[in-house]
């Protein structure tokens, strides 16, 4: 199947689940922002689309589906390819049985099945719905890119209407609300939890080896697709905000709220709409990282052990690593509270995978304009993870910050322990 510019723009957009974060990740924003949503969306997309920018410079010298893995071995050698490669690859898995467990979690309330039923919903669900996801994934690119397009399409369509009307049917007089304290720690967690908001939008990569061998048919439509979801989501915020306006702290804790004011204004109509659109974005999700991770996969096992599985026996792979991570959780923590601990995880390795390739761009041209460019995305990266933990609220967050941070210094030192003449022997095949 030929790949082009909508396919890899449509990847990258469904790969943030932008619908799913009304009632995912917006809740969590708020415990810690409150009524300064809009602004940290903003900033959690500034930040994320600044992180793009070294990703951008790499797609111009490699040409694979490896991605991440193949900017760190053009800079560093095939260790730390090797390395981010297998960071990548941990917080793929992690964010699918994600997904499952808060659409679980999510759903089992609004539902009249008794709670000694509960463990035998999730074991049902779940089931149901690694199978639903396999048989796309596990057919090939043509029957997984597809339905990724068709879904996206409706998905950023209902976003843009349903936050009009969220808007439009505001309680509250449309004023800006109050201008946050930037540098106080819970304003802090609220951006890394957005930075994971936009984590899978760089996901086109993965497709640059069955795209036309064009830098544009990548460059273009993964910075459209920032922009869109950028825009989108921000506009989003907004619209919550206003919409719930005094209610806007009970929504941190309890996402219903949100379902309980729709009905309220538009009826149950409305609310069977928000529904259909969370299943549909969270199955899109799902799609669109296991695609990515697939396709990653495929060159970087290829690449390090000069043979690979075939894609359906990845599929198959990642189907068992996902049940899983599934039983761990529900028979430890459970399924909302494995979903919080993961999904801070998730943020910290994306953000590791990222300190690593701004620090790539530095190493391969430190000189340039894009060097400094690298630099100043290691920096806030570094800066938005140490500024979290002012207003950390366990000893959780402390540790995996302090992780993060001990990660990064180590990078800068293998930078200057670097020996520059072993890389140039691993450089990737420049893009056509």
């Amino acid at each position: 199947m030929k790949i082009g510019s909508t396919h890899v723009l449509f990847q990258s957009f469904s790969s943030i689940g932008p619908f799913l974060d009304f009632v995912a990740l917006f809740p969590v924003m708020v415990i810690f922002g409150g009524d300064a949503l809009p602004e940290i969306t903003a900033l959690s997309f500034i930040i994320s689309f600044l992180t793009l920018i070294p990703v951008l410079f790499f797609t111009g010298l490699s040409h694979t589906n490896e991605g991440y893995a193949s900017y760190a071995s053009l800079a560093f050698g095939r260790r730390m390819g090797m390395l981010t490669g297998f960071i990548y690859i941990a917080y793929s898995v992690l964010v699918l049985p994600n997904i499952i467990m808060f659409l679980s979690s999510f759903i089992f309330p609004l539902t009249t099945i008794p709670t000694g039923f509960k463990p035998y919903f999730y074991l049902g669900f779940s089931l149901l719905y690694l199978s639903i996801l396999w048989l796309p994934l596990s057919r090939g690119l043509t029957w997984s890119i597809r339905p990724i397009v068709i879904l996206g399409m409706i998905e950023i369509t209902s976003i843009i209407a349903l936050s009009i009307f969220m808007i439009y049917d505001s309680p509250r007089i449309l004023t800006y609300p109050p201008f946050p304290t930037f540098f106080t720690g819970n304003f802090w967690d609220g951006v890394i939890i957005g930075i994971l908001m936009f984590s899978g939008g760089g996901s086109g990569i993965f497709l640059q080896r069955d795209a036309e061998r064009n830098i544009a048919s990548i460059r273009k439509p993964l910075v459209t697709s920032y922009l869109v979801t950028g825009s989108t989501m921000t506009l989003a915020s907004f619209g919550i905000t206003y919409f719930l306006g005094n209610s806007m702290s009970q929504f941190g804790l309890d996402p219903d709220i949100l379902f309980e004011n729709l009905g309220a204004v538009g009826g149950f109509s409305v609310i069977i709409f928000f529904t259909i659109l969370l299943f549909i974005s969270g199955f899109n999700l799902t799609l669109s990282y296991g695609n990515a991770l697939l396709q990653m996969s495929h060159d970087f096992l290829r690449r390090i052990t000069k043979a690979v599985p075939s894609r359906f026996n990845l599929s198959f792979i990642l189907l068992i690593l996902a049940s899983v991570v599934l039983v761990i959780s529900y028979y430890t923590v459970g399924f909302y509270l494995s979903f919080l601990l993961i999904a801070d995880l998730v943020s910290m390795l994306y953000v590791t995978v990222h300190i690593i390739t701004g620090t790539s761009l530095i190493r391969t041209d430190p000189k340039g304009k894009h060097g400094i460019i690298g630099v100043l995305s290691v920096i806030i990266l570094i800066f938005s993870i140490t500024a979290s933990m002012d207003g950390s609220y366990g000893d959780q967050d402390f540790l995996t910050a302090l992780f993060l941070i001990v990660v990064s210094i180590s990078i800068f030192l293998s930078v200057l322990m670097y020996n520059p003449d072993k890389a140039q022997s691993e450089n990737m095949e420049p893009a056509q």
